[in-house]
C-alpha cells in the first residue's frame, strides 16, 4: 500500500509557492549574494585600512622630519640675542616702579587727572596721558612735572578736547626724559 498525501487546507498561491521548492532556491541566491556581498565589503574595508596606515605612515615620517629641523634651528639660535632680551626685560622690571609713578603722581592734582604711565628703561623715555579741565590747569601740571629733579626735557606730544564729556576736558599725551636714580 502506498501513501496517500491528504491535504485538508485550501491550495492558495503562498502554499503552492512554498511547496514547490522556490522559496528555497530564492532563499539559497539571497544568502549566497549576502555572503558575496560581506565578502566584498570586507576587502572595501581591508584596503581602506592599508590606505590609513600607509597615509598614518606618512605623517609619521613629515613629524619626524620637523622635529629634526626644530632641533637644527634651535642649535642656530644664538645666545646674545637671548641675552639681550632677557637683560631688556629686567631692566624693565628693575624700575622703581612705586617711588616713580609717586613722583609724577604728586604733581597731578583735582584738576588734572594721571591716566597712563608707561617708561621704558632702555630709551629712559616716560610716556604720560593725563587729563585736564582746561588749557591753564593743562600748562600749569607740565611746568609742575619740569621742576622734578629726575626730568631732564618734558614734551607735550598731543591734546584734545573730549566733545563727548559735557565738562569738556583737554586729554593731552607727554613724554619725558628722565636721568639719574629715581627718588625713593
Amino acid at each position: 500500500m502506498s501513501a496517500i498525501e491528504i491535504e485538508f487546507a485550501p491550495k492558495t498561491p503562498a502554499l503552492i509557492w512554498l511547496r514547490s521548492g522556490v522559496a528555497f532556491s530564492i532563499l539559497s541566491f539571497a544568502s549566497l549574494f549576502l555572503i558575496l556581498g560581506l565578502c566584498v565589503y570586507e576587502g572595501m574595508l581591508s584596503s581602506a585600512n592599508d590606505a590609513l596606515s600607509e597615509e598614518n605612515a606618512q605623517l609619521l615620517q613629515q613629524a619626524n622630519a620637523l622635529q629634526v629641523d626644530k632641533k637644527r634651528s634651535e642649535k642656530n639660535i644664538k645666545p646674545g640675542a637671548n641675552t639681550q632680551a632677557l637683560e631688556a626685560v629686567v631692566s624693565q622690571l628693575n624700575l622703581p616702579w612705586g617711588e616713580l609713578l609717586q613722583a609724577f603722581d604728586s604733581r597731578s592734582s583735582r584738576q588734572v587727572a594721571l591716566l597712563e604711565f608707561s617708561p621704558d628703561a632702555s630709551t629712559h623715555i616716560i610716556k604720560l596721558v593725563a587729563e585736564a579741565r582746561n588749557s591753564a590747569q593743562m600748562t600749569s601740571y607740565i611746568e609742575s612735572l619740569k621742576k622734578l629733579d629726575v626730568i631732564d626735557d618734558i614734551k607735550l606730544t598731543h591734546h584734545e578736547v573730549n566733545t563727548s564729556d559735557p565738562l569738556l576736558p583737554i586729554r593731552f599725551e607727554l613724554e619725558a626724559y628722565w636721568v639719574g636714580a629715581f627718588p625713593k
